[in-house]
């Protein structure tokens, strides 16, 4: 990370203060006009920061001003703020309302790049993670409009643009704003867009205390709300699984249950719940445990396994579904599969508990041919509880790549050959129907587990397809999409198994360096989707979701699915491509 100074001893805030407005003072030039506007967050774990705007002739008077409410906010509170941050405005612009609502509708959903203020003094301004963290821009859905944007709002926007923006209709939520303002910041203003004509947009350089270490923000647009990272290295990729597996196993309840997940600009926690994504809970813990030895992980991933078997599994013969009991008793193929692959995952942590799991994964092995067509390989994807009766034929492409690759799991603890003719007789399926096309993360899993057992190229070629087919859009997808690097970096080992057979021909037809290049691209941006302090602090409860992961574009969702992809994707990225050994 671009670490600005290191401090060895305890910094006081002044120390902080002083540090951070030298720290912006290189771009107070850089300010539009002759005023120059400066911002202290001031945050804490428990609640929203808060904000001042500093506005003078100079540095000084413009920070003297923001900082003088600042500490007497910090003396109120009682307390020093483990997180401090400054900001200096290098470039603001001046819109008529019509045209910035264009602007933010033409953006991505939530990927709202720019601070905003409602007047030049910037008495009511706040900063682009205000205005996202705060909700303070209405996003609805509107039709697909034939219109392009302007050419100079199609310039303020930049990458942020996508092809599913212009779909939303948007506008400032003055509710929220007035909320706001009145709730974080102690003031009770009247703000209303009836005479409001025009919207001063503005972008900044800034620089944040983590406690004692002080971070430069970054720049580039789709990251200007965290820290710098000069390189995604050993050490830092194993810090981030650590802090965020810790978060995930902060997440698991005494009963072994998770806390779903929250929607946290508002603090609000996911009413419903999934078992497909408990057991990729479970199942990301064990890949994170297998490449840190974090103990503090042992518990959480024993009691999350119970629970997923004491409450979800339901018997028949000598099979075990994994039903949803609590929402519409549905059997669904992927919930079964990731069931398997959490146990299998849990036995290469704890294998003398192979007696307890493995009969289990056998059974739930049965219940997946039971889903089975043994003809043609296809799978069925949703039964009912209890008669089994079929529901859905196909609901979601990844279950049947989930059940796959548990079958093969399953195969590499007894060596059964039912399980290898099944997945055989899957992999006819996906070739047939060229699953490729789906850039399925799960399948390229077992593919490196079929082709340790099975010398058919058939298996090399569709995986190859698999990655490199689909490169381009996942180079140039700006969301996070977490379940790339898993596909890149499950691929990566079948690149390497297919060196290591000698057959390199098979590889003529792809570009290689466009794989690693990606392949870096997606770890990098997994960085964009992680609540680091510079950004959590900004939201409602801080403390809730630091170090979570989220998707952006559903209002800031954390999700304990959304942090096992980020964790599992690093944990092979930490384990395989940067070579840690486990």
């Amino acid at each position: 990370m671009a670490q600005e100074n290191t401090a060895v001893n305890a910094m006081t805030t002044m120390d902080k203060l002083a540090a951070l407005k030298n720290s912006i003072a290189a771009h107070a030039n850089a300010s539009a006009d002759e005023k120059i506007k400066c911002f202290i967050s001031v945050g804490y774990r428990h609640k929203r920061a808060v904000v001042y705007a500093g506005v003078g002739n100079t540095l000084d008077t413009a920070f003297k001003s923001a900082q003088d409410r600042a500490l007497k906010y910090i003396k109120a509170e009682g307390a020093e703020p483990p997180w401090l941050k400054a900001d200096i405005v290098v470039m603001e612009k001046k819109l008529f309302m019509d045209d910035f609502l264009s602007m933010a509708r033409w953006t991505k959903k939530f990927y709202f790049k720019y601070g905003i203020s409602f007047d030049s003094m910037y008495n009511n301004a706040f900063l682009q993670q205000e205005v996202n963290g705060g909700a303070l821009i209405k996003y609805s859905i509107a039709e697909k409009r034939n219109e392009n944007p302007s050419t100079e709002i199609a310039e303020l926007i930049g990458l942020s643009r996508e092809t599913d923006s212009g779909r939303n209709d948007a506008r400032i939520n003055f509710n929220n704003v007035n909320h706001y303002v009145r709730t974080v910041r102690g003031e009770n203003p009247m703000l209303s867009g009836d005479d409001l004509k025009e919207v001063i947009i503005f972008d900044t350089r800034g620089y944040f205390f983590d406690e004692d270490q002080l971070f430069e923000i970054e720049t580039e647009e789709l990251a200007n709300h965290r820290r710098k990272v000069e390189s995604l290295d050993a050490p830092l990729a194993k810090d981030l699984i650590t802090k965020m597996s810790r978060y995930l196993a902060g997440t698991v309840e005494e009963s072994g249950k998770f806390i779903y997940g929250y929607f946290a600009c508002y603090d609000k926690q996911i009413a419903t719940y999934n078992v497909i994504r408990h057991a990729l809970g479970t199942y990301s813990m064990c890949e994170t445990y297998l490449a840190t030895k974090d103990e503090a992980l042992i518990t959480p991933i024993k009691t999350s396994l119970k629970y997923l078997v004491d409450k979800f599994a339901y018997d028949v013969d000598d099979m075990t579904f994994i039903a949803e009991f609590e929402s519409n008793s549905e059997i669904k193929l992927g919930a079964l599969g990731v069931a398997v692959l959490a146990m299998s995952k849990y036995l290469e942590i704890f294998g003398d508990e192979k007696d307890k799991y493995l009969p289990i994964m056998q059974r739930i092995g049965n219940a997946m041919l039971y889903m089975q067509n043994p003809a043609t390989g296809q799978f069925t994807h949703v039964l009912g509880h209890p008669d089994l009766e079929v529901i859905e034929l196909f609901r979601i492409v990844y279950y049947s790549g989930e059940a796959t690759f548990a079958l093969m799991c399953i195969y590499a603890f007894d060596k059964d050959e039912k399980w290898l003719k099944a997945a055989n007789k899957a992999f006819d399926y996906f070739i047939k129907n060229n699953y490729w096309k789906n850039y399925d993360h799960w399948i390229a899993y077992a593919i490196n587990e079929l082709t340790k057992v099975s010398d058919d190229d058939r298996y090399f070629d569709f995986g190859l397809k698999n990655a490199f087919s689909n490169l381009n859009f996942i180079e140039y997808r700006i969301t996070t999409w977490a379940t790339f690097l898993e596909l890149l970096t499950a691929s990566n080992v079948m690149i390497q198994n297919i060196k290591a057979a000698g057959k390199d021909s098979l590889l003529e037809r792809y570009d290689e360096e466009q794989f690693e290049r990606v392949m870096k691209i997606r770890a990098e941006r997994l960085l964009n989707g992680i609540f680091f302090p510079e950004f959590a602090m900004y939201f409602k409860s801080p403390e809730t979701i630091l170090y979570g992961s989220f998707v952006r574009h559903h209002t800031f969702r954390v999700r304990n699915d959304d942090v096992a992809s980020h964790l599992s994707g690093y944990a092979r990225y930490l384990t395989d491509i940067l070579e840690v050994d486990r």
